[in-house]
């Protein structure tokens, strides 16, 4: 999956466009177990993405969270997202962690 991203980011796909819930292939990537993909998106557009909101507030950390994906948590947290950002509701991604019952997750954001 990897050397399809990197065909289509030297052929031009922008990994920071976002669609009309304001998502970007990050926040996608972040929920899915392609970890190498995620990474690699991560690398390509750096800070510029990495906290990026939805229409909701959610950051691709939020995504990772609520679903449980703790290697894309800990991705993430790699690259330097803010644990700390809160969703439109007040929801910080530990809490969506909690609320969802991924221990492994909640636990990665509290010691980080």
């Amino acid at each position: 999956m990897t050397d399809l991203l990197r065909t289509y980011v030297c052929t031009g796909l922008n990994p920071t466009e976002t669609d009309i819930h304001a998502a970007s292939l990050i926040h996608y990537t972040s929920t899915s177990e392609m970890f190498d993909a995620l990474d690699f998106l991560l690398k390509q557009c750096g800070d510029e993405c990495i906290n990026g909101r939805d229409k909701n507030g959610s950051t691709p950390l939020h995504y990772a969270a609520s679903v449980g994906r703790t290697k894309s948590c800990e991705i993430l947290l790699k690259h330097g997202c803010k644990k700390s950002i809160k969703d439109n509701q007040g929801r910080t991604a530990c809490d969506l962690a909690m609320m969802f019952g991924y221990v492994d997750v909640v636990e990665l954001l509290r010691e980080n």
